[in-house]
């Protein structure tokens, strides 16, 4: 018989996080769930590493680096779990994080995919995220991000989405509307993911008792490389040209670009964005790329509009929620 749930780590010479990730999934007091990694052809020994110390993991071995989506979607093709848990390798989770899951997903049947509270690996008292937001702007946002933990959030509560550096997904929900993008490669498939099944009437519920300490971006450069400056670029477009109700299309892209023109513009005049300016050839690719690969994100677009069960204005309306919510986050914490 299937275990419950299925962790799936996608990996690329992630040998210095493996163990204390792995580890920590070993310490979990919920112990029906199974393991798989996803092993991006790594080549610093990270799959011997798994076979000679943690051999109950499954490892799916891939010969070449597919990315995070493409590498996430390899797993989950061989999980058999009713639930998938998306979680990064630069990651510990706590030993009550699985139990602490599986008890409110089993009682809350109506929600699809659900978020944990994420913190700073090493400043463990600071939020890396509490669930995930996304504005009119198209930019997605981290709930809580950077603020202290005050011990406020206890009980679970709806959010727009979740972080894939460790959330879980009915498997029901992902047999239903698809799984990641592979063409994303990497950033912003986990938001690409959430809005499909928003739109396909799936909601989203953060368990703050469920608890990973996450380094973040440990395997491609920091959040602020030319890497992610162009990933992020040219997935933020298809993310919009992909799911955006075709009425709020025109509006949300030129608010996209206004915001994007700002964001140069005072990265050239001011310091507050010098990862910008530095990187702002890799922002122009983006760009060139979202371009580029627009008729095939048409056509994605165009293979997904049967599952949508949310309206144009209820979908705005989620939009204005989780902005107001991001707002009295802030002001309260």
């Amino acid at each position: 018989m299937a275990e419950q749930v299925s962790v799936v780590i996608p990996n690329w010479n992630g040998l210095k996080w493996l163990g204390p990730c792995l580890q920590s999934l070993r310490d979990q007091t919920f112990k029906d769930f199974n393991v798989i990694v996803v092993d991006n052809g790594s080549v610093d020994g990270s799959v011997a590493f798994m076979r000679t110390q943690f051999p109950e993991v499954q490892i799916v071995e891939l010969p070449v680096n597919v990315g995070f989506a493409a590498g996430m979607n390899a797993g989950i093709r061989v999980a058999q779990g009713r639930y998938i848990a998306a979680l990064n390798n630069d990651t510990e989770a706590h030993p009550l994080w699985l139990e602490n899951m599986v008890r409110v997903m089993d009682a809350q049947p109506q929600f699809g995919v659900f978020a944990c509270k994420i913190m700073d690996f090493t400043k463990r008292d600071i939020f890396d995220s509490l669930g995930d937001g996304y504005s009119r702007s198209g930019l997605s946002f981290k709930l809580a991000a950077r603020s202290k933990d005050d011990g406020r959030y206890t009980e679970p509560f709806e959010v727009f989405g979740a972080c894939a550096a460790a959330c879980v997904y009915r498997k029901a929900m992902l047999d239903e509307i698809g799984l990641y993008d592979d063409d994303f490669f990497a950033y912003m498939e986990d938001v690409d993911l959430c809005i499909r099944a928003r739109l396909a009437g799936y909601r989203c519920l953060a368990i703050p008792d469920a608890i990973v300490y996450h380094v973040g971006s440990a395997t491609n450069g920091g959040s602020a490389s030319a890497f992610s400056v162009r990933l992020t670029t040219r997935n933020l477009f298809a993310v919009i040209f992909k799911n955006m109700p075709l009425s709020m299309l025109p509006r949300m892209l030129a608010t996209t670009l206004i915001v994007q023109i700002a964001a140069v513009i005072q990265a050239f005049t001011t310091d507050k964005r010098p990862w910008l300016r530095q990187h702002f050839r890799a922002y122009l690719k983006g760009l060139w790329e979202a371009i580029k690969s627009l008729p095939a994100t048409l056509a994605k677009r165009k293979s997904t509009t049967h599952l949508r069960r949310l309206s144009a204005a209820e979908f705005a309306r989620e939009l204005d929620k989780t902005k107001q919510m991001r707002r009295a986050m802030d002001q309260t914490l």
